[in-house]
């Protein structure tokens, strides 16, 4: 489980700087180019909370490893970072759409 978790957090790290970097994104889920006011501003928002997003899973599934903390709770503390950061993307991302 502690491996899966380091899995998605390396990949959300590498979306959230090919996202920030390279202002790729169309690799987003749900992304309308129309409806995007700032390109720009809008990958760096992204790419920035991909990059948190999947730094705080991969100290998630450390912290879980390190205290051998059982799967259930690993998986409520994983839960729960993915509802904090889709809220925060969610909301913030209304600011650079039309």
């Amino acid at each position: 489980m502690k491996l899966l978790l380091l899995i998605i957090g390396a990949f959300l790290i590498f979306m959230g700087v090919v996202v920030w970097i390279f202002k790729i994104l169309e690799i987003t889920p749900g992304f309308n180019d129309e409806a995007v006011v700032d390109r720009k501003s809008y990958a760096t928002f992204i790419g920035i909370n991909y990059i948190l997003m999947g730094i705080t899973i991969v100290i998630n599934s450390y912290i879980c490893s390190t205290y051998h903390m059982s799967d259930y709770l690993t998986v409520i503390f994983f839960t729960l970072i993915l509802y904090v950061f889709i809220t925060i993307i969610f909301l913030g991302s209304k600011k650079y759409k039309r």
